[in-house]
């Protein structure tokens, strides 16, 4: 990845993956553009309607096209009602969650075929604070096959930074999957090396651990993080993982994904013709995010996640921050 240090504006830096540029933005700059097509989710957290709301406050007629998805389960749980009232009554088109790989792309082909089809560019706003790996990962594939079409593609993804408002359990593991379109090409031959975003699931990291057997590993953790001491905390509960692994930290500012990239396409530049990279994502999204951005540059980047049991499910409240990511697909 070469990095420019030249800026688009005060709050935006710019750094090059192949076709794909990346930047860090801000709120300011959501709200001085227009979109064709803005997705967002409900849930039961309270900061799923975050963003929605600073830009209705705004009096921000943001996008063509409101889509909000919503998930199936815990319809009563927190604030699940109030977000479901909230983005009803604003306009959004709510519809059911697509678990399955490949509908979202065929629901938006058919809705942007009808509003714009003549059009060479196309703009998205996406917040993913409560969304699933699977769709904004399909989104971007999406992104990149409308790109390799002849499309101008820039899709801003916002994530509301949030704090539990309850004491969390750990997840219990079930499975381990690789995300579809990055689950990369492997030799079969090579040695495995582990990039590990670390987050607060320290049993989840060692048994995909001992799944991977990676000869190598890259810890990372997010610092600063969502809350003062967030950074000392994961390393706390993941200090067995660390220590009996021997893994190296890397720390990273948790709202600057552009810096993620950078980092983590040099360890990919100096580790990915010996090994096969695997990327595992327990951390926070910005850096799942991160992952999968990184990956469309090598064939032989895997991203995996953990499917699993969760725990009573935990309101997450808005710190009252932003992560802002900016790609734009040339």
């Amino acid at each position: 990845m070469r990095c420019q240090d030249n800026f688009r504006c005060s709050t935006v830096k710019r750094c090059n993956l192949l076709k794909l540029d990346i930047y860090d933005s801000s709120l300011k700059n959501i709200t001085n553009q227009k979109y064709d097509i803005y997705i967002c989710a409900t849930g039961y957290e309270k900061r799923a309607r975050y963003l929605s709301k600073k830009l209705f406050k705004e009096k921000i007629d943001i996008a063509k096209i409101k889509l909000c998805l919503a998930f199936t389960d815990h319809k009563d749980k927190h604030d699940r009602p109030a977000n479901d009232i909230f983005f009803k009554s604003h306009g959004y088109k709510i519809i059911d969650d697509f678990p399955t790989f490949g509908r979202l792309s065929s629901y938006l082909r058919n809705s942007l075929h009808t509003t714009n089809e003549s059009e060479k560019t196309l703009s998205v706003l996406i917040d993913y604070s409560v969304m699933r790996r699977s769709t904004y990962s399909e989104i971007l594939l999406f992104a990149r096959y409308l790109s390799d079409n002849g499309i101008r593609v820039r899709v801003v993804f916002s994530y509301t930074v949030g704090v539990y408002m309850g004491s969390k359990q750990p997840k219990i593991v079930d499975d381990y999957r690789l995300i579809a379109g990055f689950d990369g090409v492997g030799s079969q031959k090579k040695e495995k090396y582990g990039v590990y975003n670390l987050g607060f699931e320290p049993y989840s990291v060692s048994s995909v651990h001992e799944w991977i057997e990676p000869k190598k590993v890259k810890a990372i953790v997010a610092n600063p993080g969502a809350m003062n001491g967030s950074a000392n905390k994961c390393i706390q509960l993941n200090k067995n993982f660390i220590d009996t692994s021997g893994c190296e930290i890397l720390e990273i500012p948790l709202y600057s994904v552009r810096n993620y990239c950078l980092q983590v396409n040099e360890i990919l530049k100096n580790e990915a013709s010996q090994f096969d990279v695997v990327i595992l994502g327990v951390g926070p999204k910005p850096f799942t995010l991160g992952g999968l951005l990184c990956s469309t540059s090598k064939v032989n980047v895997s991203n995996v996640y953990i499917r699993g049991v969760e725990s009573e499910p935990i309101n997450v409240e808005s710190t009252g921050q932003l992560v802002v990511t900016v790609c734009q697909f040339n």
